[in-house]
């Protein structure tokens, strides 16, 4: 594809997603970090996940699991007019010894590539408000995108998630990613998993060109993945992925400026 071409494929796409990005334009992000706020995340997971039968009840109202707790976990809310809204639960996966949901049920799939130094995002525990998961599935997009900007930021080889079999298609149509395995249950959910992994190397520039809403910068990753960052914004992001594609559009006119100056130079040459 051209320059020209590319730029006006871009502003397509960003017309067919104009809703996502103004939801975005309302909504932070926060890293978890209180127990209060903890709290918050374990009841909303809870009311998700029973409102579509996901697990059985439990008195307590919650739905939380040793894994929230390891050194390589953090925990996303996201939030519109002081509201949580969604959540998502990523870990970083650097070495054998280190735990996630995917590594709990699949550990003999992903062991060999750790001791290869593959490097991995797994992402887990989503869930959205049940009053506002049916009438907006934007709200999917945005709490996913979080996922993404975890890949970049640390740069890893592949994302993860465990899937329900019925959400698969979403998965390979919208983020890229392919089934590695199957049939398995995670302790505490009604439902089968299969694993689902990203490349991220292969599907990063497609997954971003065709979804720009995904598109942020480094300001953003930093703030919500770096600890010291985010105490300073006390763990409360806004998106940058308005500024991220205008900073892509920037580039593609200078190109374009370029490539017709360069047209100008060889036909009088």
């Amino acid at each position: 594809m051209n320059i020209l071409a590319g730029g006006f494929a871009l502003r397509q796409r960003l017309r067919a997603f104009s809703t996502v990005f103004d939801l975005l334009d309302d909504i932070e992000y926060r890293a978890i970090e209180t127990p209060d706020d903890l709290d918050d995340v374990f009841r909303l997971r809870y009311r998700a996940y029973r409102a579509r039968n996901y697990m059985e009840p439990r008195g307590d109202g919650q739905c939380h699991d040793e894994l929230d707790e390891e050194a390589n976990t953090r925990i996303f809310g996201v939030y519109q007019a002081g509201r949580l809204i969604a959540s998502i639960r990523i870990h970083l996966l650097e070495r054998p010894e280190h735990k996630s949901a995917s590594m709990r049920v699949f550990p003999e799939v992903l062991l060999p590539h750790l001791a290869q130094g593959r490097r991995f995002i797994d992402s887990s525990r989503f869930a959205i408000d049940p009053d506002l998961d049916a009438g907006n599935g934007h709200l999917h997009y945005i709490t996913m995108r979080l996922s993404v900007l975890a890949c970049v930021h640390h740069r890893v080889d592949y994302s993860l998630s465990l899937v329900r079999p019925t959400h698969g298609a979403f998965y390979r149509r919208y983020f890229g990613f392919e089934q590695w395995a199957e049939g398995r249950t995670f302790p505490g959910l009604t439902f089968p998993v299969n694993l689902y992994s990203a490349d991220i190397a292969a599907v990063h520039d497609h997954v971003l060109d065709r979804l720009p809403f995904l598109n942020s910068l480094p300001a953003e990753q930093r703030l919500l993945f770096d600890r010291e960052a985010g105490k300073r914004s006390c763990y409360s992001v806004r998106s940058t992925a308005r500024l991220a594609v205008a900073a892509i559009e920037r580039r593609r006119a200078a190109g374009t400026a370029l490539g017709i100056a360069v047209g100008e130079v060889a036909a009088f040459a």
